[in-house]
């Protein structure tokens, strides 16, 4: 039990040292620039799938015009 106060204080402490060093003071940045990354990424897929569609339905219907002529 007193290993693990002790395992409390040191973590404690730790944690106490980076907020007071600044360590953190960046967070809400990474957290929005990891969102910003998050939705380029979803849009260039959507983008992709999009194109993939495209390309899929040009392809059919040139295979209709081919069978109809």
């Amino acid at each position: 039990m007193i290993l693990l106060d002790a395992a409390f204080v040191i973590v404690g402490f730790g944690l106490m040292i980076a907020i007071l060093r600044g360590d953190f003071s960046d967070l809400p940045r990474q957290i929005s620039d990891n969102r910003v990354k998050r939705a380029e990424a979803r849009s260039q897929a959507e983008i992709a799938t999009a194109n993939a569609r495209a390309e899929e339905a040009r392809l059919a219907r040139a295979k209709l015009e081919k069978a109809s002529a």
